[in-house]
């Protein structure tokens, strides 16, 4: 049983790398990377942070990192190994012309030095045994079973088999790597395709969009400039527009992110100390990449800021309660 400390740990270590959980994300990261038996899986709407999370998990471990980016088209030659044909031309040639032909020519040419190693098989020479993996949106393979083949081995036994030599190769630091399955797939959407020899090697985590107070600390961590103030009223206007505002593609943290950064910039140039109309439309395109969702926004931009200007003090006092800043400033504490 992993004590508070521990967990407050985790996210002290995930600040530091300006990365934001709540005690219920850190209490599973914490149980899977120490006991780090089978992947974890994560998922959640697209733009949440999974793979942020990932990459931080491996940068606040300074582990090395390795990422399989996953499309319709992958296959054995991205993911395990596959053969340089120009090298077993030329390692034929040599031999033959050193009369060294044997009997199987397989054997002279199936060899490390005609090898194109994929993402698992590099990851499992690699002789750190903090490593990490993450096999990136799974949910873009049409059928996720007919990649289960390539990960059952690799899952249970951290090795590969090569059948062409007969040789497996094994995790060189004798322990499995850390391996991160990421999926937009939505509340469980993944683990409803996958099989139970995949899902019960490891852990499980859904990653929704962030609360409303890590997205202000995550805002103010990536906008020191702007005032508390102003990042809350990012906050308000943001929420407002998902919630009011009939869009094709919700707006995610990763893009308020992006805008919040332009906002900083803005603030800047043009000594803005608030949200008006102006400053949202000089920035929208950061903030929503749809053309569709863009005007709609756009078009509830005037509403929207006006909602906030009426209901600025009673609004911002109730969000102040609802973000318990003296708990998340702890975490912030904890990554000084």
């Amino acid at each position: 049983m992993l004590r508070l400390t521990e967990v407050r740990a985790w996210r002290g270590l995930l600040a530091k790398e300006n990365h934001f959980i709540d005690d219920d994300v850190a209490l599973t990261v914490a149980n899977w990377w120490d006991y780090n038996q089978g992947q974890l899986t994560l998922e959640g709407p697209p733009g949440g942070g999974k793979t942020q999370l990932a990459i931080k998990i491996a940068k606040a471990k300074a582990a090395p990192l390795y990422r399989l980016q996953c499309f319709k088209d992958l296959g054995k030659r991205q993911a395990l190994y596959d053969w340089d044909s120009n090298i077993q031309a030329v390692i034929t040639q040599t031999s033959i012309k050193n009369g060294q032909v044997p009997d199987d020519i397989n054997e002279i040419i199936y060899t490390q030095k005609a090898m194109v190693r994929g993402i698992l098989t590099r990851v499992l020479l690699d002789p750190d045994p903090n490593k990490v993996l993450v096999i990136d949106e799974l949910d873009k393979i049409p059928q996720e079973q007919a990649f289960e083949a390539l990960l059952l081995e690799y899952l249970e036994e951290n090795a590969i088999s090569v059948p062409e030599t007969g040789e497996r190769i094994v995790s060189a630091s004798g322990k499995p790597p850390h391996t991160i399955i990421t999926s937009n797939a939505g509340n469980g959407g993944l683990v409803a395709s996958l099989s139970q020899p995949v899902l019960r090697r490891g852990a499980y985590l859904y990653v929704p969009e962030p609360s409303l107070s890590l997205r202000q600390v995550i805002l103010e961590n990536n906008a020191p400039r702007l005032s508390k103030e102003f990042i809350r009223c990012c906050v308000l206007f943001t929420e407002q527009i998902n919630r009011t505002v009939r869009l094709v593609k919700r707006v995610a943290i990763s893009e308020i992110i992006m805008w919040v950064g332009k906002l900083q910039l803005a603030d800047e140039l043009h000594s803005a100390k608030e949200l008006n109309g102006d400053i949202i439309g000089l920035t929208i395109f950061e903030l929503v990449k749809n053309t569709g969702d863009r005007k709609r926004a756009l078009d509830a931009t005037k509403r929207v800021l006006t909602w906030i200007q009426t209901q600025k003090h009673k609004e911002l006092l109730q969000l102040d309660k609802e973000l318990g800043y003296g708990v998340n400033d702890e975490a912030v504490d904890q990554a000084a």
